[in-house]
């Protein structure tokens, strides 16, 4: 997507990368005791409503964890400093998810690059997902089908890609394996089932479904009609399940990608005081489960 050079000034391009600390330190913080509380509420109450929220809750934090990885993608978790910037990311929010986070630097930025074209590394919102597709969809995502295929597309269909960009896979792997037995560590100080009940079964599930949800919402448009990149409204719970970081602000990301998630907001403001209108791949919408809740029922109007 072209940038807008004259919408925000040089110093500000600046200044606007390098988040807030002390929020910056809140935000992430919650992510992790979201998971917490999941965790605590099931082991409160051990019932099968306490499991079902405490997947909620917990596929929702892996979910804000892989927006907290996303900004360290963009180098905007510790800018200037891209060793502690990638460090912090991996460890503590991709490698959590199984995610290993060079290649998905090298994947996620690609999408932005080829954003629409054949090389676009998402390709969900290619697809007519209105009506009954959009329930076969979520299915997809809650019966771990879609966690398999991304698995597959991203570790074995782009391995040459993979070869060219991280000439030492271990530097991906070391993460994953140590994150992955602290997890096993600490769930075992009450049972290690529970490392499979409450971190496996939600991050297969919950967390890949409201990734795919929220892609679905930021991109896709009616069939057959032009990419595009979609800003919403969102209320509290929306916030929680899709939108932790800003991550609503979506066509200000894609204009400006290298604003902290702090800024985003001011983006936009920006935007609507210099009179831009919303292009095609721009268009302003509503909350996430409104514009869920249209392509369900079919009322997706061409843009």
């Amino acid at each position: 997507m072209e940038e807008r050079e004259e919408v925000l000034t040089r110093e500000e391009r600046v200044a606007w990368r390098v988040p807030r600390r002390a929020r910056l330190c809140f935000d992430l913080a919650a992510i992790w005791l979201q998971v917490v509380a999941g965790v605590i509420l099931f082991l409160r109450f051990r019932q099968a409503w306490s499991l079902v929220l405490a997947w909620l809750l917990i596929g929702g934090a892996q979910h804000g964890l892989s927006m907290a990885a996303h900004e360290f993608v963009h180098n905007a978790g510790v800018p200037g400093n891209r060793r502690w910037n990638d460090w912090i990311g991996s460890w503590l929010f991709a490698a959590p998810l199984l995610l290993p986070f060079r290649l998905y630097r090298h994947r996620h930025l690609a999408h932005h690059k080829f954003l629409g074209l054949p090389r676009d590394t998402k390709r969900l919102y290619r697809r007519d997902v209105r009506g009954l597709r959009l329930g076969l969809e979520i299915v997809r995502g809650l019966s771990g089908a879609d966690y398999v295929q991304h698995a597959i597309e991203t570790l074995v269909l782009e391995n040459d890609d993979r070869r060219r960009e991280h000439r030492s896979p271990h530097l991906d792997l070391v993460p994953l394996m140590v994150t992955q037995a602290i997890l096993i560590g600490l769930f075992a100080l009450v049972d290690v089932r529970l490392y499979l009940l409450l971190w496996v079964v939600p991050l297969l599930t919950v967390s890949i479904s409201l990734g795919k949800l929220r892609s679905i919402v930021e991109h896709h448009n009616d069939a057959g009609a032009s990419i595009v990149t979609r800003s919403l409204r969102v209320r509290p719970l929306e916030y929680f399940f899709f939108a932790r970081l800003n991550f609503n602000y979506h066509s200000e990301h894609h204009l400006y990608p290298d604003v902290s998630y702090q800024y985003l907001p001011l983006v936009q403001e920006r935007l609507i005081a210099n009179g831009e209108q919303p292009a095609p791949m721009e268009r302003h919408d509503s909350g996430y489960l409104a514009t869920l809740w249209r392509l369900c029922t079919h009322r997706f109007a061409r843009e």
